[in-house]
């Protein structure tokens, strides 16, 4: 509720079984299964994109010193930056298991 709250996401992609789920509050939620026939319907290529490399590409939530978790926004340079640095610097085969060995919480491109 908080991060939905804070980013003031306009739309949230869930799934009905989920719906009651999420807080109560002014965001939509789209429920793909529920449209999952108009999504097979529409072409598999994506549609063109103008996109900039400091267009924000997510939010990461920190702890927060003050107790309140706060949004970091990460951009394109900064998530590109960090797969060109681990193309550059790891194999594929190191690359495979780089995942595994980070935590979720932690966002690497910061």
């Amino acid at each position: 509720a908080l991060m939905l709250e804070d980013s003031r996401a306009g739309l949230v992609l869930s799934h009905s079984a989920l719906r009651d789920r999420l807080p109560p509050g002014a965001h939509r939620a789209l429920c793909l299964d529920e449209v999952a026939d108009e999504v097979a319907s529409r072409p598999s290529s994506p549609p063109p994109l103008r996109l900039f490399p400091d267009n924000l590409a997510y939010l990461i939530y920190t702890s927060g010193s003050t107790g309140r978790p706060k949004a970091v926004a990460i951009s394109h340079r900064s998530a590109a930056a960090m797969l060109f640095w681990a193309r550059d610097c790891f194999s594929p085969e190191e690359r495979s298991g780089v995942l595994a060995s980070t935590s979720v919480c932690f966002d690497l491109s910061v």
